[in-house]
């Protein structure tokens, strides 16, 4: 499920050193995944850091505009390997430097379609990374959604406007090719989540599909009970939502989508 994007040609450099920055809802899954950087010995506890140890946490609400201060380094040049888990991050790696390899975990967006590389085999830029296949993801959930709800035929999208507008429209496209009418629902902070369940349940969607992004992984647990009082079956892409209270989920494991992240790492540091 996840598409995995071809390797850039790394620059060689005397010092191996990573800067990461990460989401506040990813944050607490790269201590453990950080410790497992594999090296030419096998992995080891500690990874080889000389920059940007610690993530560094990241509201939401200042996503579009993240800083290159958030990677937690004074001179992002030094950096041999930025690590960037969401578009905003990715944006912010790319401001910064168009030579460093970037590896990228980005669940929200299209690396083709928003110009981070000319295609998946060969991305020819400094991006590499872990994208999700958002067409396949998308009919898939409309698919057990309909099987859940027999008597669906309009569903409702709760979208992040902010970073996610490559993933509502593949999911609309979706939708819409199977024959079922789509009410966006788009949000840009938490207080907008209300309102857009409230707008879903009083024009009559029969479901509702709950895509990705940090403000709305977050706020999963209102996203459940807001839902649930308005009689709204809704599927999302992680587990963790139906933990919160919600229907069901298909999508990657996000866990297993982190731990993956080291290899890209360890192959542009070997020269891969």
């Amino acid at each position: 499920m996840p598409t995995d994007l071809a390797l850039p040609e790394p620059s060689a450099r005397e010092l191996e050193r990573l800067g990461v920055p990460a989401a506040r809802t990813v944050v607490s899954l790269w201590p453990s995944t950080l410790g497992q950087v594999p090296t030419a010995g096998g992995l080891v506890a500690e990874p080889r850091l000389k920059l940007g140890q610690r993530p560094r946490k990241v509201r939401p609400s200042h996503t579009p505009t993240l800083p290159v201060g958030a990677f937690g380094v004074n001179r992002i040049s030094m950096c041999d390997v930025i690590v960037a888990a969401a578009p905003y991050a990715i944006k912010a790696a790319l401001t910064a430097t168009s030579t460093i390899p970037i590896v990228g975990i980005d669940l929200e967006s299209d690396p083709v379609a928003s110009g981070w590389a000319r295609s998946l085999n060969r991305p020819g830029g400094n991006v590499t990374g872990l994208f999700l296949d958002l067409p396949e993801l998308g009919g898939k959930q409309i698919q057990l959604l309909k099987e859940a709800v027999p008597k669906l035929s309009r569903v409702a999208v709760l979208w992040d406007s902010t970073i996610g507008d490559v993933q509502f429209r593949a999911t609309e496209a979706a939708a819409r090719a199977a024959g079922f009418a789509v009410q966006s629902l788009p949000i840009q902070r938490p207080r907008d989540i209300k309102d857009g369940l409230d707008r879903a349940a009083r024009e009559r969607s029969h479901g509702v599909i709950v895509l990705s992004s940090p403000l709305i992984n977050e706020q999963r647990s209102q996203i459940a009970s807001l839902a649930l009082k308005a009689g709204l079956p809704t599927i999302s892409l992680f587990t963790f939502f139906p933990e919160s209270g919600t229907l069901m989920a298909y999508g990657p494991n996000l866990q297993e989508l982190y731990r993956r992240a080291p290899s890209y790492v360890d192959k542009i540091l070997k020269g891969a």
